[in-house]
């Protein structure tokens, strides 16, 4: 799918969800919008740095179940 629709896939979306949903439920600030995802909070880069891997960490081992 071309950048720029503003949609995520049909056969994407529920995964797409889910990763929301279990990283919001784990106390992480996750936003989407169309098909980007981002984790954002702290006050410090490394602060961000270490929430962001933490919590990609949470998406890898759900992806790879």
């Amino acid at each position: 799918m071309p950048a720029g629709r503003g949609f995520v896939s049909p056969l994407v979306e529920p995964s797409y969800r889910y990763v929301l949903t279990i990283t919001n439920d784990l106390g992480f600030s996750t936003f989407g919008y169309a098909d980007d995802i981002i984790v954002v909070q702290g006050k410090f880069g490394h602060t961000v740095r270490e929430i962001m891997q933490e919590a990609m960490d949470v998406v890898v081992k759900w992806a790879v179940k």
